[in-house]
């Protein structure tokens, strides 16, 4: 089915999605099911959007089933947990080269997108200011 939906991720959604159901029907063991699901997804890897799409879906079937979520939920927090990291690595930056940062600052950086945060970060090796920092090209 990943050959048969490569190019189409709409299509590839809708196959992982009957996959994904499939096991949640099967009376298998937790280890058996986390073990089959790593392998689909590994296999069937969905672009951002509708890999969040995907996920919300399956937490939904996931309340009225119990199964205990999976790899693209673990991918999920990993990459939060990124942003978190870079967040609070440029704070710490930020915060060395200009003093203690304002609750807006913290906040700013708090709700910025990783690629944004990426930006900043570049800005950062030449600024002066924080005003420099987060000035946008």
């Amino acid at each position: 089915m990943t050959q048969k939906t490569k190019g189409n991720p709409h299509r590839r959604r809708l196959v992982k999605w009957r996959l994904t159901k499939l096991l949640f029907q099967r009376d298998w063991d937790r280890r058996r099911i986390i073990d089959l699901y790593r392998m689909i997804d590994w296999m069937m890897r969905l672009p951002e959007g509708l890999d969040r799409r995907f996920r919300s879906a399956v937490y939904q079937l996931e309340g009225r089933d119990a199964m205990p979520y999976i790899t693209n939920f673990e991918r999920a927090g990993l990459e939060r947990g990124r942003k978190e990291g870079r967040a609070e690595q440029l704070a710490a930056m930020l915060s060395k080269r200009f003093g203690a940062l304002d609750a807006a600052v913290a906040e700013r950086l708090a709700r910025a997108s990783v690629e944004q945060l990426s930006a900043w970060a570049l800005n950062f090796v030449d600024a002066r200011s924080l005003d420099e920092v987060f000035r946008t090209p």
